[in-house]
């Protein structure tokens, strides 16, 4: 399994936040402190939330931290 950038841009964007609003909401509600940099990396597949960051971004939009994973056989042959 590996770690689904989209699905954490695409819960971010479809609740309307910016990056530095969810980062500040993700602190206030969750208390864990990322900056906008490090939730742009994670959308961009640059880096991989810790696994208290998954956690907290898990509690935060009330989803089990395995939404934010695809299985291989999940993805989609490109042939």
């Amino acid at each position: 399994m590996r770690f689904d950038h989209h699905k954490l841009k695409m819960l971010r964007l479809s609740r309307g936040y910016s990056l530095g609003q969810f980062a500040r909401l993700l602190a206030v509600r969750t208390g864990l402190r990322v900056s906008r940099s490090a939730v742009s990396l994670w959308e961009r597949g640059k880096a991989t939330p810790s696994l208290s960051s998954l956690i907290a971004i898990s509690a935060f939009y009330g989803l089990e931290p395995g939404y934010f994973f695809t299985k291989p056989e999940d993805r989609q042959s490109v042939l």
